[in-house]
């Protein structure tokens, strides 16, 4: 069992080493999603009332909760979108076939949902606390001619 947590331990830390670089590449980052903590904590409390104490063990769960809380930062990288959850990803620029951005004015707050969609029929959203025209033109600094930026709006 104890080298099934050291595999498990190794891959959280390079989980977390991959979400360092990443997330250190945003130069405009999204609102922070909360679902990753909550998730992480659900599982760390369930995780704690059936197993034994032991180092690696402790280490483990601290681990799995410290990249879980990584997981909720996302936003526009210089080199690929970097995208929050709780199985977050990155995705290259080259793979964007359309973004859509939706302005919303929420009293004295301005925010814009982005959606981003990939060749491989996925897409990702993120929403962003700044001005309209700040997201555009941070996007067009990094996506080729081929993808699209539409400018929505909440009917």
């Amino acid at each position: 069992m104890n080298i099934f947590v050291w595999i498990a331990i190794a891959i959280f830390v390079a989980g977390a080493a991959f979400n360092i670089y990443w997330q250190s590449q945003i130069t405009i980052k999204a609102k922070y999603k909360f679902m990753p903590v909550v998730v992480s904590a659900f599982f760390v409390a369930w995780i704690f009332t059936g197993f034994e104490y032991s180092l690696s063990y402790i280490i483990l769960v601290a681990l799995f909760l410290t990249v879980g809380i990584m997981d909720g930062v996302g936003g526009i990288g210089e080199k690929r979108i970097v995208s929050s959850g709780f199985l977050s990803s990155v995705y290259e620029y080259s793979k964007l076939t359309n973004i859509t951005l939706i302005p919303i004015n929420l009293g004295n707050k301005n925010r814009v949902v982005a959606i981003f969609n990939l060749n491989t029929r996925q897409s990702t959203q993120m929403i962003f606390n700044k001005e309209l025209n700040v997201i555009k033109n941070e996007l067009e600094k990094h996506i080729n001619d081929s993808t699209k930026i539409e400018i929505g709006s909440i009917q």
